[in-house]
């Protein structure tokens, strides 16, 4: 069964489907060992393009265990972020 199709007249539908993250992983070292394209597989496995740049970012950085096990969002994390985005000239 298909989940609801949600849309305005103005972008189109589209449907909102949970992809678990072990397709994710699946889908994410397909395309790290190189057997297609990211738009082939992404759209093979119905993952929306930004949820799959974003697995294929932390795969490439941190690898299979932070993907799986991301890091817990709390205070801390946010401001040691805060921190290393002005050492490092990132925008906020």
């Amino acid at each position: 069964m298909r989940t609801p199709k949600v849309g305005n007249r103005l972008w189109g539908y589209f449907f909102m489907t949970k992809i678990s993250i072990n397709t994710k992983l699946k889908a994410v070292e397909e395309y790290a060992n190189g057997n297609d394209s990211k738009e082939f597989i992404r759209k093979k496995y119905g993952i929306a393009e930004p949820d799959f740049q974003i697995c294929v970012g932390i795969y490439a950085r941190f690898g299979k265990k932070t993907l799986l096990n991301p890091p817990k969002v709390n205070g801390d994390f946010r401001l040691n972020l805060v921190k290393w985005k002005q050492e490092n000239l990132g925008g906020l």
